[in-house]
C-alpha cells in the first residue's frame, strides 16, 4: 500500500510544499498537485521536483482540452526528467463547466478525445513518428483499454479511474447528479523506455 495527499494552496504555495518535504521524510509515497483556478500544475510539479527526493509527483488532473497532446507529452517527460522518474501524468476531461466556461474551449467526445491523446503522448514518448491507427468503437473504459491493448499498447502499471461518487451527489445533487458514475479522470504512471 501507498500514502498519498494532495498538495494544498491553502497556506501559499511554498509552505505547501515545505509540508511536502516533511511528509516525505515521515515515508508520504505520492504526492497529488491539482490544477484548479488559480495555478497550472506543472510549475508546481517542477518546483515539487527540485525540492524533494523520493515522491511521486502526480498531476491531479490536467485537463485534456486545455493543452495539447504534444505539450501534454512534453510537460510529463520534462517533468518525469527533472524528478529522475517520479512524474505522475493524470489526465481529466474536467467538465462542462471548468472547460467551456473558464478555458473557452469546447467539451466534446470526452473518451475519444482521451484515447487521442494517449496515443499521441506514447508516440512522443517513444519518438516515434509513425501513426497510430485504432479501429475500435469503445463505449467504456475497459472497452478502450481493451482496444489500446489490441491496437499493441502495453498497459501502463498504474491506471486509476476516478469518477463521481453517491457521497458527491450528497454534497451537491445539482452539480453531481449528471455526472454519476462517468469516467471523468485517469491517471496514468509513466514508465521509462
Amino acid at each position: 500500500m501507498q500514502i498519498s495527499t494532495l498538495l494544498s494552496y491553502a497556506g501559499g504555495f511554498k509552505d505547501a510544499v515545505e509540508e511536502i518535504k516533511q511528509l516525505e521524510s515521515a515515508g508520504l509515497d505520492m504526492v497529488w498537485v491539482p490544477e484548479a483556478y488559480s495555478f497550472d500544475a506543472p510549475s508546481a510539479m517542477g518546483y515539487l521536483a527540485a525540492n524533494t527526493e523520493r515522491v511521486t509527483i502526480a498531476s491531479g488532473i490536467l485537463p485534456i482540452y486545455s493543452r495539447t497532446p504534444t505539450l501534454l507529452a512534453m510537460t510529463a517527460a520534462g517533468i518525469d526528467y527533472l524528478s529522475d522518474g517520479r512524474c505522475m501524468l493524470g489526465l481529466g476531461a474536467s467538465g462542462p463547466q471548468v472547460i467551456e466556461g473558464f478555458h473557452g474551449v469546447p467539451y466534446e467526445a470526452p473518451v475519444g478525445k482521451m484515447k487521442e491523446i494517449v496515443e499521441i503522448c506514447r508516440m512522443v514518448w517513444r519518438r516515434d513518428r509513425v501513426p497510430v491507427r485504432v479501429q475500435c468503437v469503445h463505449k467504456t473504459i475497459e472497452d478502450y483499454f481493451h482496444c489500446l491493448k489490441q491496437a499493441g499498447f502495453r498497459l501502463l502499471p498504474d491506471v486509476h479511474e476516478l469518477k463521481i461518487t453517491s457521497d458527491h451527489v450528497e454534497l451537491d445533487p445539482e452539480f453531481f447528479e449528471p455526472l454519476l458514475d462517468l469516467p471523468l479522470h485517469l491517471a496514468f504512471q509513466i514508465e521509462k523506455q
